[in-house]
């Protein structure tokens, strides 16, 4: 980091443009860790959902998912702007992502989303999508948290008494 970051005593940083780019570098140094992380493990998930943040904007979250060290580890990748919310715009942002982490499509085995048809679907769906166009081996597994969510909705209504809550 000190090779990136070189400052002198007068150099105080405070500028939200300076601060920006120190992010910047800062998110950059983390993707490279990742990558280098799966780049000692051949095969990796992806799991991504898409969500509207408090601007009223959509965006793409994005994690993979390997065994590093003979442990399994979860990282956060990115979060991106979506201008479409269709099979195709998703799968896009996904490539975006892996390729800004330099990591290798093919080696993804495989893909988590919640079970929305755009998602999910067996003939258009992100899931087809990436099995046609990136990585025929990468299995859709529907996400156990929403899974589990759903579960947890229909065990509540049918208790009367949540009824009321």
């Amino acid at each position: 980091m000190k090779t990136r970051l070189k400052a002198n005593n007068k150099v105080k940083y405070t500028s939200p443009k300076i601060q920006n780019e120190i992010f910047g570098l800062l998110a950059q140094m983390i993707r490279e860790e990742i990558s280098e992380e799966l780049s000692s493990n051949t095969y990796f998930s992806v799991m991504i959902d898409e969500s509207r943040d408090i601007s009223k904007k959509e965006q793409l979250s994005a994690v993979v998912r390997c065994v590093y060290k003979n442990n399994i580890h979860e990282e956060f990748l990115d979060f991106v702007w979506l201008h479409n919310l269709n099979a195709k715009s998703l799968k896009d942002s996904l490539c975006t992502v892996l390729r800004l982490c330099l990591i290798d499509p093919r080696n993804c085995v495989g893909q988590t989303y919640d079970g929305a048809s755009v998602m999910s679907g067996v003939n258009r769906g992100v899931q087809q999508l990436v099995r046609e166009e990136l990585t025929p081996q990468a299995v859709y597994i529907h996400c156990y948290n929403h899974r589990l969510n759903l579960i947890i909705v229909d065990c509540v209504r049918s208790v009367r008494l949540a009824d009321f809550l």
